[in-house]
């Protein structure tokens, strides 16, 4: 099997894996209607057909299956606005308990930061359950199944991929020299100086200013820190003294589809 091994435990894609009809097998086997579901769309090659473009991804303990979960373009929400979707997560019941859902889900937020989405979404039923592992509520919809699912969302803080764009807007420190002129480039700067921010926690606008000095050179926090709070990276309260992060960071991709 191809993959990242962790322990004894593998992660692999399953179209990647040769072994697709025992894995199939395997998911079949599960007691969940959703795995069911899963099961017939690839028995049927309808995977990509429903789904849209994305990836399987299978947690295994040698030939026992661990857990299991998706990366797709389209998931139980009908809206194309929103993608991608990690959906169908399970864990077998013998294998419950050590978190690793968590960990292959995870492994596929990894997976989505390589394509640059700078965020994933997730529908389900469960109130509060993803919140431990990073997602934030967004809002309840009607799903194609006519059943109600709580939408979450979870930031990647593609930081990395940011940096690199903009890498000569930078000096040697990693410092913001200007402020690009092209909007795009303008949103990956923001992108990046959020990334200097720690999640959680109350900034005033005097401690906002000075970490934005720590990282540009052209003495204009003011604009930086409005930049960052019209774009929605960082919130403010009524009296406009204090800020933290946005709970579900904007991506660029979004940003420029708002703004044209």
């Amino acid at each position: 099997m191809n993959g990242q091994k962790e322990n004894k435990l593998t992660v692999f894609s399953f179209f990647d894996e040769p072994q697709q009809l025992y894995w199939t097998k395997r998911i079949k086997e599960c007691d969940w209607g959703a795995a069911l579901l899963l099961a017939e769309l690839l028995e049927n090659g309808r995977f990509h057909e429903t789904l849209g473009e994305g990836k399987l991804f299978i947690m295994a303990d040698g030939d026992r299956l661990v857990s299991f979960a998706t990366l797709t373009q389209k998931d139980c929400i009908d809206d194309d606005s929103l993608f991608p979707w990690i959906g169908f997560v399970f864990t077998s019941p013998e294998y419950r308990g050590h978190r690793y859902s968590e960990r292959l889900i995870d492994f596929i937020c990894e997976e989505a930061k390589k394509y640059d989405f700078g965020k994933v979404y997730l529908a389900t039923g469960h109130i509060g359950f993803y919140g431990k592992y990073g997602f934030s509520y967004v809002e309840s919809r009607i799903d194609v199944y006519n059943e109600e699912s709580r939408i979450y969302c979870k930031s990647l803080g593609c930081t990395e991929n940011a940096q690199n764009v903009i890498k000569n807007f930078l000096d040697s420190d990693g410092k913001l020299v200007t402020y690009p002129a092209k909007r795009k480039m303008k949103l990956y700067a923001l992108v990046y100086l959020s990334g200097k921010f720690e999640k959680d926690r109350v900034y005033t606008e005097k401690e906002v200013n000075s970490l934005l000095n720590e990282w540009h050179t052209f003495s204009d926090p003011a604009t930086l820190r409005r930049e960052l709070y019209n774009h929605r990276f960082l919130n403010r309260d009524l009296s406009g003294e204090k800020y933290r992060l946005e709970d579900v960071q904007p991506s660029v991709e979004d940003l420029e589809k708002k703004y044209g």
